[in-house]
């Protein structure tokens, strides 16, 4: 038969175990409001994000020559940015340094 320590270690252990529980939900419930609320700002500012993707409202339009001018200007960017550039400059530096 079980003591009457036997009960309270048993609704003490329920207890624990309900707490953590309510407070694992309550973690998650607050993720997933934050989650909404960051949604909503990016949708005000034109990013509608869904499962499927993100799409991006934009209020101009690009014609084929900006668009192609944008990308060109991204790949320079990224060139001079790239590891290719750098270990040029520091071929020019050996050699300086060498004479």
């Amino acid at each position: 038969m079980a003591t009457i320590t036997d009960v309270v270690y048993l609704l003490v252990i329920l207890a624990v175990i309900g707490g953590s529980v309510a407070v694992i939900l309550s973690i998650v419930n607050a993720a997933n409001r934050v989650g909404s609320n960051t949604k909503e700002k990016l949708k005000a500012k034109g990013y509608d994000i869904s499962p499927s993707g993100v799409s991006i409202q934009t209020n101009k339009r690009m014609n084929r020559e900006d668009y192609l001018d944008a990308t060109q200007r991204n790949v320079v960017k990224a060139i001079q940015a790239s590891s290719i550039n750098r270990g040029t400059d520091a071929n020019s530096k050996k050699t300086h340094h060498q004479e």
